[in-house]
């Protein structure tokens, strides 16, 4: 399928993740184990217009069967907790303890990655992107 087949002559921009996102405050990321979805044009699209516009990002994963998540900000979980003395942990304490397991590679390839590298299904798609990317969000 092509971008044009599924959004006409919009391109990326009148896709409904766009527009979701326009009205959203951030996004959260999913990624897998092999972190596909920091290979992907599409994705890394999203990601740009996430990062030039500022939006929160949380990223999500999972590892040994336990679920992980970084956020930006203390999450509603980091909150009321108390250490072994009863004393109140700070909702940053909280957070960094939370975030301690997280998988560091699969984070570290969010962060590095490529939108000049990633992969398209169709080169005419990875060419709509680029040009909205380069026009819409400064290259």
């Amino acid at each position: 399928t092509h971008i044009t087949e599924e959004l006409g002559d919009g391109g990326p921009l009148q896709s409904p993740f766009y527009r979701a996102l326009q009205r959203a405050d951030g996004a959260l990321l999913m990624i897998d184990m092999d972190s596909q979805v920091t290979t992907r044009m599409w994705c890394g699209f999203e990601n740009v217009v996430i990062a030039t516009q500022g939006k929160s990002l949380a990223v999500a994963t999972a590892a040994c069967d336990k679920g992980h998540v970084v956020t930006p900000q203390p999450a509603p979980v980091d909150h009321g907790h108390q250490d072994e003395f009863g004393k109140d942990v700070p909702a940053q304490q909280a957070q960094t303890e939370r975030q301690a397991g997280f998988p560091v590679e699969r984070l570290d390839r969010v962060v590095h990655t490529h939108l000049e590298t990633a992969e398209a299904s169709n080169p005419e798609d990875r060419a709509m992107i680029e040009t909205t990317v380069n026009e819409h969000f400064g290259g």
